[in-house]
């Protein structure tokens, strides 16, 4: 009887450990899940949609899937043009192996540092927010993923460096999968 309950406790005992492990792992991928406040540097230069994406803008980028492997790069020629709080953005992206593509928003900028999106793939309108010298504008996007048309959820992030230059880090997700990121350096055209 004895080796009965020493064999019932211990087995009470393995399945308590699985579930504290378990919870533990559940609490883990919550935090994975949750989106991440915005870091930003109030001492800085402050990001303006409106003043850096305004005139002619190249950059560069590195894609990456979701297990930081490179798995393509581009680089990028865009103008933007501004009537009051209405802007016009237009990108073309030129992959390496010659994908091209091209991409508009129409930005409209809003009180508090607020400003909403919106372009001919997009599933909803952006909405995106700045402070200091970052912003965060959050959308999804029907785009080709994996030779098939998709909806993809983007947390796109931009640091200005300086004046005429910004970082922008994308966040790609479909659900709530990370299947990728990229970097993205983008600097205003000096005329």
């Amino acid at each position: 009887m004895k080796k009965f309950f020493k064999f019932t406790a211990m087995i009470a005992a393995a399945q308590l450990a699985v579930g504290c492990a378990a919870i533990d792992q559940l609490d883990f991928i919550k935090s994975k899940e949750a989106p991440a406040p915005l870091d930003y540097l109030e001492n800085s230069v402050k990001f303006n949609v409106k003043n850096f994406l305004n005139g002619d803008l190249t950059g560069f980028a590195i894609v990456q899937d979701q297990n930081g492997k490179i798995e393509n790069t581009y680089t990028i020629k865009g103008n933007g043009k501004w009537e009051e709080t209405h802007g016009t953005i237009q990108y073309s992206m030129a992959y390496n192996g010659g994908k091209k593509e091209g991409r508009t928003w129409l930005i409209t900028t809003g009180e508090n540092g607020e400003y909403t999106a919106i372009g001919h793939d997009f599933v909803e309108t952006a909405k995106g927010q700045q402070f200091g010298n970052a912003s965060k504008v959050n959308y999804a996007l029907m785009t080709n993923y994996k030779d098939k048309k998709q909806k993809i959820d983007f947390d796109d992030r931009f640091y200005m460096v300086d004046e005429n230059s910004a970082i922008i880090i994308s966040t790609m997700k479909q659900g709530r999968i990370l299947i990728g990121k990229t970097s993205i350096s983008l600097q205003k055209v000096k005329n």
